[in-house]
């Protein structure tokens, strides 16, 4: 498994009259082979409060089909953070692999602040290196 580490981002948008965040972390793991898995932890803080998401198996254990045709990947995460638990709230990310031989990635992810339908959530992008 290849793992990618943040080399940059955004500033954590968020919608509704929220306050802006930070990216404290984002690790992607790509299991290369017949059938490509990516996996994804990332971390933001927004208002003084951690969120984590995280793909089934995260990183570690990539389990999110990777399209061997476009170099492209996406999924539904698990949220952790303020008043989300890891089965009421669900954040999402979609991605790419670049450069000769994948060695970096960019991704734009969103995670809900809160369990409700209309709870604000938070944005951004990151890019990743190996």
């Amino acid at each position: 498994t290849a793992t990618y580490s943040k080399i940059g981002g955004t500033a954590v948008a968020v919608s509704g009259s929220g306050p802006l965040g930070t990216i404290d972390s984002a690790t992607l793991g790509v299991a290369f082979g017949a059938a490509p898995k990516v996996g994804l932890d990332l971390a933001i803080t927004v208002g003084g409060t951690r969120y984590t998401m995280a793909s089934s198996g995260g990183a570690a254990a990539p389990s999110v089909g990777l399209d061997t045709a476009t170099m492209t990947f996406g999924s539904d995460a698990s949220v952790v953070g303020g008043t989300c638990t890891a089965t009421t709230c669900f954040g999402g990310f979609n991605g790419f692999l670049a450069g000769v031989g994948a060695t970096h990635a960019g991704l734009s992810f969103d995670i809900p602040l809160g369990p409700n339908r209309g709870a604000e959530s938070a944005n951004g992008v990151v890019a990743l290196a190996r």
